[in-house]
């Protein structure tokens, strides 16, 4: 089960941009699969109560954003659906 799932159903290219916070150290988010399998996850050794902004880029279909482990605490998701969005600054 993915705790805190926001599911993204795209029909062409996206860039899905996540702000969130670390509920704990070294916790990352990741982009899922609808049967749940693991595409990507972040990169950054999170800190707890640290806020990070991920970006990924995907093909058309359907995924989840979720948590690798644990919880986190997501604030804000944009998706830019065609031409990739530019990575905010943090």
């Amino acid at each position: 089960m993915i705790k805190n799932g926001i599911v993204i159903t795209t029909n062409d290219a996206t860039t899905i941009t996540i702000w969130w916070v670390a509920g704990g150290d070294g916790r990352q988010v990741g982009l899922y699969d609808m049967e749940g399998n693991l595409l990507v996850k972040s990169e950054e050794e999170s800190v707890k109560n640290s806020t990070y902004i991920s970006t990924f880029t995907v093909e058309a279909g359907t995924y989840v954003i979720g948590n690798v482990d644990n919880t986190n605490y997501h604030f804000k998701v944009e998706v830019v659906v065609g031409a990739p969005a530019e990575v905010p600054a943090e």
